[in-house]
C-alpha cells in the first residue's frame, strides 16, 4: 500500500485535473488551454513556483505561455 501511495496520489490528481476539479490555474499556449493545479506545477517547477509566489492567489488565474521558450515553461501532464 505505501509503495503505491505516490502513484495513487498522482492518478487521483490527474483524474481531478481532467474533470476540472480543484483546478486553480489555466495555462494557455498556441491557442490551447490547460487547466491545472498550482500546487502541483509549483512542486515540479521552480519557474512556476516563482510565478505563483508573485501572483495574487485569491482568484483563479490565467497564464499565457505563447511565445515563451518551452524549456522555461515545462508543462507536466501526469
Amino acid at each position: 500500500m505505501i509503495a503505491s501511495h505516490g502513484t495513487d496520489v498522482l492518478s487521483k490528481l490527474r483524474s481531478q485535473r481532467e474533470a476540472g476539479l480543484f483546478c486553480d490555474i489555466t495555462l494557455r499556449t498556441n491557442g490551447r488551454s490547460f487547466s491545472a493545479h498550482r500546487a502541483v506545477l509549483a512542486a515540479v517547477s521552480d519557474h512556476f513556483q516563482e510565478i505563483f509566489t508573485e501572483m495574487d492567489s485569491s482568484n483563479k488565474a490565467d497564464i499565457d505561455l505563447t511565445g515563451k521558450p518551452s524549456q522555461k515553461n515545462p508543462i507536466v501532464i501526469f
